[in-house]
């Protein structure tokens, strides 16, 4: 399940920052290919991990392990800081504060300044992030 549940969980997300960048066509081709990218590495995931079933139990456990694993771990990181930095880049440009390095805090983290839309999409992607 982890080869198709995370990737078109994540998926939502990219439909949300290529919504917000629908101008930027560099912008959504980028996150379009690191979704498959994304997509490609959690199968790579799911293929480098071996099973052994424990004696007299329905239970099993993590017998082999290769180093591309490393990869399933970083990845989504990785993926998923860039969503969200995409997206409070876009957010950002409709704040009604001006920018200076207090105030960007504050968009970012409390989104002060942002209609309550924009202020919504922030905290569930925090939320999600976390």
């Amino acid at each position: 399940m982890y080869a198709v549940a995370l990737p078109f969980t994540v998926l939502l997300l990219v439909f949300r920052v290529v919504a917000l960048h629908r101008n930027n066509k560099y912008a959504v081709v980028f996150f379009g290919l690191s979704w498959l990218a994304f997509l490609a590495n959690s199968i790579v995931v799911s293929m480098g991990v071996a099973g052994m079933q424990i004696k007299n139990t329905p239970y099993c456990v993590e017998t082999k392990s290769h180093t591309v694993l490393i990869l399933g771990a970083i990845g989504p990181v990785i993926h998923d800081v860039l969503i969200f930095l995409a997206t409070v880049w876009i957010l950002m440009q409709n704040s009604y504060i001006e920018a200076n390095v207090k105030n960007t805090f504050q968009v970012m983290v409390l989104g002060r300044g942002l209609p309550a839309f924009s202020k919504a999409l922030l905290h569930d992607g925090q939320l999600y992030f976390l």
